[in-house]
């Protein structure tokens, strides 16, 4: 049966997202976690989800004491871009191309030593 994400899914779509394809293309230390994959279908853009699934990744770091969270971004993705930044992630200054390709991929984090890291959330009825 294939029904609707729901509230109470934003958890297991996270980890889904966060976990699910975690490769060993580069390494990231213990203290790291690796968001891999993390969009919203266009569809339900606007709603808030990208936000909600956000924090559950930074509480979810947080909590488990991890330092940093670091992702790739290809460079011509303006909006997911726009986003990370807006919600405290930093340009590193690293590239790479993505996946044997030309298209080149720009490095971010969001350091989480000793900070409160909050999304203002909006509410999905």
């Amino acid at each position: 049966m294939i029904r609707n994400a729901a509230l109470q899914d934003i958890p297991r779509i996270a980890e889904i997202i966060v976990f699910g394809k975690r490769t060993t293309y580069r390494p990231i230390t213990d203290n790291a976690v690796e968001i891999c994959d993390f969009y919203v279908e266009p569809f339900f853009k606007g709603q808030g989800i990208g936000k909600r699934l956000l924090q559950y990744v930074i509480d979810d770091a947080k909590e488990a004491g991890k330092t940093k969270i670091c992702l790739l971004v290809l460079q011509d993705n303006l909006g997911a871009r726009k986003f990370y930044e807006h919600h405290g992630f930093q340009e590193t200054g690293e590239t790479g191309f993505f996946a044997g390709t030309s298209v080149v991929d720009v490095y971010y984090e969001l350091k989480l030593c000793g900070q409160t890291v909050y999304l203002h959330l909006v509410h999905i009825p």
